[in-house]
C-alpha cells in the first residue's frame, strides 16, 4: 500500500506504508502521517498479486498477472477530528445506488448528526448542510442534480465522524 504523500504524481519507495507478504484474511496496518504533508487530496495505491513461495511483493508501479492494483484519492485535512468505526453500525445510508435523494437512519439518537458534506471522487465538496435537530431519519434531496458516479458522504456527528461510499 502506497500514498502519495508528496503528491508529485508518483509512488516513490519511501511512500510505502505497509505491505503485507502473504495472507488469506482480513488485514489493516496503521501508518502515521509525515509532518509537512499539505492538506489536498493524494493518490492511495493497494496493489495485490499472486505470488507463489519464491515470489516477490509487487511495487507500485509494475506490470503483473494474477492480480489487482486499484488507486483510491484521499483527502487530508488538519484537524482535530476522529474516526470513530463503530459509528457504521448505528448509522445506514439508503437506497445505495441512490437515484435521486437518499436516507440517512440514526440508530442512536442520543449521538446527534451535526453536518454532512458530499464529495466527488477526486476530493472536491460538492455539498455541505448544517444539521439543526436531526431527527433519526434525514432525507437528502436538496442538493444540484448529480452526474452517475461514487461519491463519499462524511456525516459528522457529537461522537466523530462517519464516512460511506455511495454510489448514484
Amino acid at each position: 500500500v502506497w500514498i502519495d504523500w508528496n503528491q508529485n504524481g508518483r509512488f516513490d519507495a519511501d511512500e510505502q506504508i505497509a505491505e503485507f507478504p502473504r495472507f488469506n484474511a482480513a488485514t489493516s496496518a496503521n501508518f502515521t502521517v509525515p509532518s509537512g504533508v499539505a492538506n489536498g487530496v493524494v493518490r492511495l495505491r493497494v496493489g495485490m498479486k499472486y505470488i507463489s513461495f519464491s515470489g516477490t511483493p509487487p511495487t507500485a508501479c509494475e506490470n503483473f498477472s494474477g492480480g489487482e492494483v486499484e488507486d483510491y484519492c484521499v483527502r487530508l485535512e488538519k484537524g482535530t477530528d476522529t474516526v470513530e468505526p463503530n459509528l457504521r453500525f448505528e448509522i445506514d445510508v439508503f437506497p445505495n445506488p441512490f437515484d435521486n435523494y437518499f436516507i440517512i437512519r440514526n440508530r442512536n439518537a442520543a449521538n446527534r448528526i451535526l453536518k454532512l458534506q458530499l464529495m466527488a471522487i477526486d476530493g472536491r465538496v460538492i455539498y455541505i448542510k448544517q444539521l439543526d435537530n436531526a431527527g433519526n431519519e434525514i432525507l437528502v434531496n436538496d442538493f444540484r442534480p448529480l452526474s452517475n458516479g461514487v461519491y463519499f458522504l462524511k456525516i459528522e456527528t457529537e461522537r466523530g465522524v462517519f464516512a460511506v461510499k455511495i454510489v448514484k
